[in-house]
């Protein structure tokens, strides 16, 4: 499998080399400790087997996700790091907002010492709107976990991502800018004694960042976001972004904290006994900005359309009645949802398990998910 990973990237290479990057296309490059081993994709020669619906589709007719799981290796073909099946790097178009995103990424190393694993993209959209003053809004987040094996803590282990965007079709020079000139990029690192909340982070540790930034209206049309992830890792330990790596691009500023409210959705999932029998159970905790009460039509600016609801690979569906308590002890009030095992499809090996689904934050419906990492039986 792993010679068949690097057959595959060396074939990607090759391709990008022979034909013209397309325009528009979203790319992607992993690299592991500088230039040990990097691979160049795009949505045109890796794409997602299950992009989501509002993935971006430019003129080329392919959505905007690429597919970054699999073994990444050095020159002398040694496993350094491996990113679970699921990983994806994907451009969202909405009517208000645009983001560019990393989800569904668990990655492990195997190297010898402590390896720097940086995830780097862009992809262009067009056909973009500004607010008065020709002004749009930009913001960073990013929310994971690391873990190490015998659940012991994750000292030492470093996240950050870093965002810039650049016009087009503008007179004069386009040079990138950074999402947030002069605020500090959210990063996050475990601290030298580990950490008690089982190694997690964000989005209020290192939170959100946003702000506006002004272009002439009438001259530019196309943005393109750019974005790195970059962490460090010890020896097989893993950094799971349970909450992905998000560069959002709004008309308002009331939109992009709608996006940055979707978020904060936050699960915690209890798998049965038996793998093959029973209910998964997953609580989705309510917060301040992530309101858990249903809400499927306009008569409420907030909550969640549980008929829209999945859990797992399978996409499950919600089975038995929704319940509603506080069972974090916080004051708020969390829902509590089940679903068939079998329908979940999760399988031995696996590390994260996702809820997805739609909601309204602050007025605005938005698609959400919340991941956590699970511990299921190793594969024979």
């Amino acid at each position: 499998m792993r010679l068949q990973r690097l057959i595959l990237a060396t074939i990607v290479i090759l391709a990008m080399i022979a034909v013209p990057v397309v325009a528009r296309a979203l790319t992607v490059t992993v690299t592991v400790n500088g230039s040990s081993s990097s691979t160049q994709l795009s949505d045109v020669a890796n794409p997602c087997a299950a992009p989501p619906a509002n993935a971006d589709v430019p003129v080329e007719g392919v959505p905007a996700c690429v597919d970054i799981s699999g073994d990444y290796l050095d020159a002398a073909g040694n496993l350094l790091v491996s990113i679970d099946a699921g990983a994806q790097v994907v451009g969202l178009r909405g009517d208000t907002v645009n983001q560019l995103v990393v989800m569904g990424t668990n990655i492990t190393t195997f190297a010898d010492s402590r390896a720097t694993v940086t995830i780097s993209y862009q992809h262009t959209f067009s056909r973009i709107t500004f607010s008065g003053l020709g002004r749009r809004f930009y913001g960073l987040s990013l929310s994971g976990g690391f873990f190490r094996p015998g659940f012991r803590l994750a000292a030492g282990d470093t996240v950050q991502l870093d965002g810039s965007v650049t016009y087009f079709f503008c007179e004069g020079p386009c040079a990138p800018m950074p999402i947030i000139a002069g605020s500090p990029s959210p990063s996050y690192t475990v601290p030298g004694l580990g950490s008690f909340g089982f190694n997690n982070y964000g989005p209020s540790t290192p939170g959100q960042v946003s702000g506006p930034i002004s272009c002439d209206q009438e001259i530019c049309n196309s943005e393109r976001l750019s974005s790195q992830v970059t962490m460090t890792l010890a020896p097989g330990d893993s950094n799971t972004l349970v909450g992905s790596a998000h560069t959002a691009s709004a008309i308002t500023q009331e939109a992009l904290d709608s996006v940055f409210g979707a978020l904060t959705a936050k699960i915690e999932v209890h798998l049965p006994a038996q793998p093959s029998e029973g209910l998964i159970k997953v609580i989705l905790f309510g917060s301040p900005t992530f309101d858990v009460l249903p809400c499927a039509d306009s008569r409420c600016s907030d909550g969640v359309d549980y008929s829209q609801v999945v859990f797992g690979p399978g996409m499950a569906r919600r089975v038995k009645h929704l319940q509603f308590h506080d069972a974090n002890h916080d004051g708020l009030t969390d829902a509590v949802l089940s679903f068939n095992n079998a329908d979940a499809n999760i399988a031995c090996g696996d590390r994260v398990a996702t809820l997805s689904g739609v909601g309204t934050f602050g007025g605005t419906q938005l698609p959400f998910s919340a991941s956590s990492i699970i511990h299921t039986r190793p594969c024979p």
